[in-house]
């Protein structure tokens, strides 16, 4: 405890809040928590809400690197035949990544994307997104 070794608190005081604040559990990666399965069911789920409008999903980000940690989030660049509005496709897309948030205690996100903004990769998110990227749907 760094806070009593340099006597910015006192030992009892640290001891009553630990006692009263423990660290949360941290998700244990070796049990049933699958971040790749969590993308294929969310990508299944968003090509039953797209239909052939879904081109791919791909996980990208920490999860897809192999650098995460249990509280990262789980990226997923979903790229579509057209996108008019970002922000449409995202209210359409929200109670499937909610869902599966809320059902798996973590947090997915999506960008959603035109395939020839894909291609073309002007923004460095996409750079990343086709670089590293693993298909799940």
């Amino acid at each position: 405890m760094w806070l009593v070794d340099e006597k910015l608190v006192d030992q009892a005081v640290a001891e009553r809040a630990i006692a009263e604040r423990p660290d949360p559990e941290l998700i244990d990666l070796s049990g049933p928590f699958d971040p790749h399965q969590i993308a294929r069911e969310v990508g299944q789920d968003l090509r039953g809400l797209y239909g052939d409008r879904l081109n791919r999903v791909l996980l990208f980000g920490s999860w897809a690197r192999g650098d995460a940690h249990p509280e990262s989030d789980i990226d997923l660049l979903v790229v579509l035949d057209r996108v008019d509005s970002v922000w449409d496709e995202l209210r359409r897309m929200d109670p499937v990544l909610w869902r599966h948030s809320f059902d798996n205690d973590t947090v997915v996100t999506a960008l959603p994307v035109a395939s020839g903004d894909v291609e073309a990769g002007k923004r460095p998110v996409l750079v990343r997104a086709r670089t590293e990227g693993l298909p799940v749907g």
